[in-house]
């Protein structure tokens, strides 16, 4: 896929592409205190292609890590943003996704024991 139709899709949901650690990363401000969100792929970089595996991560105004959750692709991701009342609302469902993961990858892991 086109990575500017990747960027177009992002940026229709408030996103822009910003350079972090001389990587292009697709950043999204949360509020006015500084926090802000990043998507990328398993990799760590900019998603070559909608259907790719994301990674949506969150900030605090120091630059330092909150938390993250894996999406099956950014499709997911854009469900869940223009689903939702309003951006704390988007971001509780995250955390709701990401609790799902913790628990689906612990009771594997007990499984496989």
């Amino acid at each position: 896929m086109d990575p500017d139709s990747v960027e177009l899709f992002y940026e229709n949901l408030g996103f822009e592409l910003a350079t972090i650690d001389d990587m292009d990363t697709l950043f999204l401000e949360i509020d006015e205190d500084g926090h802000y969100a990043t998507v990328t792929n398993y990799d760590g970089h900019f998603p070559e292609s909608l259907d790719d595996r994301i990674i949506f991560s969150l900030y605090n105004d120091d630059d330092s890590f909150q938390w993250s959750t894996s999406l099956d692709n950014s499709s997911q991701l854009g469900q869940i943003l223009t689903a939702s009342d309003d951006l704390p609302a988007a971001l509780s469902t995250l955390q709701s996704i990401r609790k799902e993961n913790i628990d689906r990858y612990n009771e594997e892991a007990a499984q496989g024991q």
